[in-house]
């Protein structure tokens, strides 16, 4: 007997995950305005995959919403910056954080607003060596 005749018992077979009714499901929570990392979670597959098969399927979340994606504006006001903080240091950030409720970049911008506005550097710095870059 031939290996291509032989029949894959029912709980062997791979699940097929993108069905039409998937994809359907998935233009719904779209039209909510769910974005693909919530998409995924939510119905327990692959974000990246998720992303491809809506390339494929042509589900476009900002369409879907009936307009554009609102984008952020580009405000000259606002700079961005880098920081590196020591794994001590990024734990008790987001333990502090989590039990503010907010995301821990917004602490740390907060933080270094309040520093900044309330010119508080060499209060915390206090004499303290500060590492710098090679230029």
């Amino acid at each position: 007997m031939s290996l291509d005749r032989i029949a894959i018992p029912r709980h062997m077979r791979r699940r097929k995950t993108f069905t039409v009714e998937f994809m359907e499901h998935v233009r719904e929570l779209a039209a909510q305005g769910w974005s693909i990392p919530q998409i995924s979670a939510y119905l327990e597959c692959n974000p990246r995959s998720l992303r491809v098969k809506c390339c494929i399927h042509k589900v476009s979340l900002r369409e879907i919403r009936g307009e554009a994606a609102p984008r952020k504006a580009h405000n000259p006001d606002i700079k961005y910056i880098v920081a590196s903080l020591s794994r001590t240091s990024a734990k008790k950030l987001k333990k502090q954080a989590k039990e503010l409720k907010i995301k821990d970049y917004r602490l740390a911008s907060f933080l270094i607003e309040k520093i900044a506005s309330d010119d508080l550097f060499n209060a915390i710095i206090d004499g303290e060596k500060i590492e710098t870059e090679a230029a």
